[in-house]
């Protein structure tokens, strides 16, 4: 057989009626990408690719439409879409691929900061600033401190048999006065709280008025949710009824700790019932959460974040082997972080710390750093500071 009699199959010629009718070069929310919209002749297969990676594939449909979908999450700046009729490219383009929130109106720098703001190992004070008192409703133990303004809002319970309250002390400088003689709530009448009020976090409004969320603990889920109370003034609270994020059966988060952005957004961070730290973000003021798309690499006991002029901070105690330590870790966009390659803080560096340690907050007294924490020994819980080395 003569070579040019060999019969071969030309490459299928890309149709100039098949319309894209999505921007591929629009600015795209990580998590809430757009799908990407064709039109056409019926019955022509299609694919979309990003960096020659498969995201999606389809056929238009009879009414002459297809979306290719990609997953949310998966997409990082630079990438190039691509979308192809067989082998041939129909369309390309590189979007402007913006970190979780943006289609809320969140505006982040992606990825993380290429080195760390600061490296400091702190230094614990050598005693304690608060601690269960006498013949207080928090005589039993006391857990889960959080500054706010001039006041210290934390976790107190009178007996064993009780459950976890929240409380407020006032501030002045790095002495606690004014201990609160009563807790803030008292449980819903409901099960979601019953057992107990954790890990209180707050937003104050430019008007003063305040918004308080915290874990609720149930007696029979095995899960906890997010509850929500407002205040006029910081001092006394209401709480609607049913303004908890989820419910007892399906909830996902625990140890939340919130910061409210430029924009109006709250954003949350908090541990996932996988163990991992996530961010989830509100538009309505706390009633509901959308969760972030992609999940933060870090694993500990409770995160504590701070916004500092450019970039996020975050602290967290977790395991070193035996021994309770501080880590620290800073970021752009709230999700992918740069972390200190040693701990900031080891349980054992002071006598009130010397069992265990949790819920370091970066916070200022008197416009110094400082780091607010639980530290144990010998079962007791107490509330201290750490500060940055001196300079030399």
């Amino acid at each position: 057989m003569l070579p040019w009699l060999i019969a071969c199959t030309p490459p299928e010629v890309p149709r100039e009626d098949i319309l894209l009718l999505t921007d591929l070069a629009a600015p795209m929310d990580e998590c809430a990408l757009p799908c990407v919209a064709l039109s056409g002749p019926a019955g022509v297969d299609l694919s979309l690719a990003a960096d020659d990676v498969l995201l999606d594939s389809g056929t238009i449909s009879d009414d002459g439409t297809l979306a290719l979908c990609p997953t949310p999450g998966v997409l990082s700046p630079g990438v190039t879409l691509t979308i192809t009729q067989a082998e041939a490219v129909l369309h390309t383009g590189q979007p402007d691929i913006q970190p979780f929130g943006y289609a809320m109106g969140r505006q982040r720098a992606w990825g993380a900061p290429a080195s760390l703001a600061w490296q400091e190992d702190w230094v614990l004070d050598p005693d304690p600033i608060f601690g269960p008192e006498p013949e207080s409703w928090y005589h039993r133990a006391i857990t889960s401190p959080q500054r706010a303004g001039d006041y210290l809002y934390f976790s107190g319970k009178a007996t064993d048999d009780t459950p976890y309250l929240l409380g407020m002390v006032a501030l002045e400088g790095e002495s606690v006065v004014a201990p609160s003689s009563a807790p803030l709530l008292e449980p819903a009448s409901g099960d979601w709280d019953a057992a107990g009020q954790v890990s209180p976090t707050l937003l104050f409004g430019p008007d003063g008025d305040a918004l308080l969320l915290y874990q609720g603990l149930s007696e029979t889920a095995a899960v906890p949710v997010l509850g929500r109370a407002t205040s006029d003034d910081g001092l006394t609270w209401s709480r609607p009824e049913g303004s908890t994020y989820g419910d007892p059966s399906d909830n996902k988060i625990s140890h939340p700790t919130a910061l409210r952005d430029e924009s109006g957004l709250i954003e949350l961070w908090h541990l996932t019932d996988e163990g991992v730290f996530g961010l989830s973000l509100s538009e309505d003021d706390g009633y509901t959460f959308t969760p972030s798309c992609v999940s933060l690499p870090m694993r500990g006991k409770s995160p504590e974040v701070t916004w500092l002029v450019d970039r996020y901070v975050m602290t967290w105690a977790t395991q070193s082997g035996d021994e309770a330590i501080v880590r620290w870790a800073e970021s752009h966009d709230g999700v992918r972080w740069l972390e200190h390659s040693e701990p900031i803080l080891w349980a054992s560096d002071s006598s009130w710390t010397a069992d265990d340690l949790s819920n370091a907050q970066l916070t200022w007294i008197d416009d110094a750093p400082r780091l607010l924490l639980v530290g144990v020994r010998n079962g007791q819980h107490r509330f201290g500071l750490a500060r940055p080395p001196p300079e030399e």
